[in-house]
């Protein structure tokens, strides 16, 4: 049996042909679990809700680590799945995952605290209804009032919620009162375990992986990083003016170049006037060199500065997110002026100007989550926009950043590396070779939201749409000042 052609006739809808074949199936073959979720899946579609039911527990019974996965229904039809069978655990958990989702929070506790409480809820589904749980009391309370919640459930669901699951949460406590080693043991018994699924239903978790309190190879890591930095060309460089005050920098893979290059330049424009734009290109594409080409014979005045690489990573996204902090000293030594360091995908709303006199004698500018609620660490620090000077101690920190990244970075991607540019800011902005370090939060100054990304909902495309609407290149071929 072929179960990802049983998984296409039911997103085809065809879930009278997925019951037929389910019937054939053995219900003690393990590795039917999936083709009787889909069957299950296939009778609530059609509101044989016992059936369901019966098909539902069978995969749970062959493989209890799978009961909590998604299950894409409509809330109307796991409510009416809900009053039929009203002791249903399975149905009740996806009802609480599907209103926390859309922020009902006080449904979502009620469901929660039902099946956690409900000792007849199978293990699975309390344990992940305690995530859920403690998830709600993170979110919704201060800090100190959420720990003391979250202490209290976990101490009470002793014997039913899984080790990774209290060490999450355990892991976020230790950190925010200051025990970053005890936060570091927890989140490594996260990353450690993923059967546990932890990691998957709450996405910010991801972090755990990649979470270090100091180096554990420092010889090695700043080795690694500096045989990086002789690897990098910087290809092509621009002419500063005695009027420039900052350079803006972003890094991306040809592909993201291609595609998000006209619209961050575009914006870059209008708002900053004639400013050195620098762009580290990972891989360069025949794409992405015409795409800046295109731009350089529209824009004759402007400044496009380049440097170049080329990686062959098996999974090299978490290597993106990073590689504009990895190239920043390469660029503050070449242009000895402010960087401005941004995500390609975003559009810049004003000019970073006023915000660089304001904080003119920092190092470092990088905002911080003001939130008084429980974080996970990396959480703390935003990436999106962050600020360097050309300063002895930018480049220590820059330095802890590149060597943080190594020390955990695994190209190969047996581990998970995501928010490890977070968790790498983090580091070096909490590293005790820091003490000379000016660091500012750029929250509440002029730098504070000089960019924006694309909205909750919005594709790629549509951002750049709506982006290059606004900050079109036509008229700017003889601008080349922010009036």
């Amino acid at each position: 049996m072929n179960v990802d052609a049983l998984v296409s006739l039911y997103v085809s809808g065809k879930y009278d042909a997925v019951i037929k074949v389910a019937e054939e199936l053995a219900p003690d073959n393990r590795g039917h679990e999936r083709a009787f979720r889909v069957a299950g899946l296939s009778l609530i579609r059609l509101g044989r809700y016992g059936e369901a039911r019966r098909k539902i527990e069978t995969a749970m019974v062959l493989s209890p680590q799978t009961s909590t996965v998604r299950s894409w229904l409509p809330r109307e039809l796991l409510q009416s799945l809900l009053t039929d069978a009203p002791d249903f655990g399975w149905a009740m958990y996806q009802l609480a995952v599907l209103a926390f989702e859309n922020r009902d929070f006080a449904s979502a506790m009620t469901l929660t605290s039902a099946l956690v409480d409900d000792a007849e809820t199978p293990a699975p589904l309390r344990s992940a209804a305690v995530e859920i749980l403690c998830e709600l009391y993170r979110r919704q309370l201060p800090w100190r009032d959420a720990a003391r919640e979250i202490e209290h459930t976990l101490d009470r669901t002793a014997a039913h919620v899984a080790a990774p699951t209290a060490a999450l949460f355990r892991g976020a406590m230790a950190y925010a009162n200051g025990n970053s080693d005890g936060a570091e043991a927890a989140f490594s018994v996260v990353a450690a375990d993923a059967t546990a699924g932890v990691v998957e239903r709450i996405k910010a978790a991801r972090g755990v992986a990649t979470f270090r309190t100091r180096l554990q190879e420092p010889a090695a890591a700043q080795k690694a990083f500096f045989d990086w930095r002789r690897r990098q060309s910087m290809a092509d460089l621009a002419e500063p003016t005695p009027s420039d005050r900052f350079v803006l920098l972003c890094a991306a893979d040809g592909r993201y170049v291609a595609m998000f290059a006209q619209s961050f330049i575009a914006s870059a424009l209008h708002q900053c006037g004639d400013t050195i734009i620098h762009m580290h290109i990972i891989n360069p594409t025949a794409e992405s060199a015409a795409a800046l080409q295109a731009i350089r014979r529209q824009i004759p005045w402007v400044r496009i500065s380049t440097s170049t690489e080329t990686v062959d990573f098996p999974a090299p996204r978490p290597y993106y997110a990073t590689a504009r902090f990895l190239i920043a000293p390469e660029v503050l030594a070449a242009y000895k002026l402010p960087l401005i360091a941004a995500d390609i995908d975003v559009a810049f709303v004003k000019s970073p100007l006023a915000g660089v006199r304001q904080i003119g004698n920092t190092d470092v500018g990088i905002k911080f989550n003001p939130s008084d609620r429980l974080e996970y660490p990396w959480i703390k620090v935003l990436a999106t926009c962050t600020y360097f000077a050309p300063f002895a101690s930018a480049f220590e920190y820059l330095a802890d950043v590149g060597k943080y990244f190594w020390d955990n970075y695994d190209p190969v991607g047996r581990k998970k590396c995501w928010w490890i540019n977070r968790n790498a800011l983090l580091y070096a902005s909490t590293g005790a070779k820091q003490t000379r370090l000016r660091i500012c939060d750029l929250a509440g100054t002029a730098l504070d939201k000089v960019v924006e990304g694309s909205r909750p909902t919005e594709q790629k495309q549509d951002f750049i749409k709506r982006v290059s609407g606004r900050y079109s290149l036509q008229g700017l071929q003889k601008r080349r000042a922010v009036s």
